[in-house]
């Protein structure tokens, strides 16, 4: 048993642990600005577009409305299947 050799697989170099997973690539000064005028736009487009939802109080509370009473049929739907299980079961003896 003594001969048995079990490789330590903690024994690798901090330095070179993510060696050759890291790209270091800047990008151009003309990349970055189109890419930031790209947010820039979507975000117009985002805060336009909410601008132009009406009634949003109305909406996000029938979205909570509608959230509870799918919590209520789930409930539901586990007492009717406990009920049908019962009976089953009552059958079977």
């Amino acid at each position: 048993m003594s001969e048995l050799k079990i490789p330590n697989l903690n024994n690798r170099s901090r330095q070179y642990l993510f060696k050759n997973k890291l790209t270091i690539k800047r990008k151009s000064k003309i990349k970055l600005l189109s890419e930031s005028l790209l947010m820039f736009i979507s975000s117009f487009i985002l805060i336009f577009l909410n601008y132009l939802i009406p009634q949003k109080k109305i909406l996000f509370y029938s979205f909570i409305d509608n959230i509870y009473q799918i919590y209520i049929n789930f409930l539901n739907f586990f007492k009717y299947f406990y009920q049908i299980l019962l009976v089953y079961l009552s059958f079977l003896h």
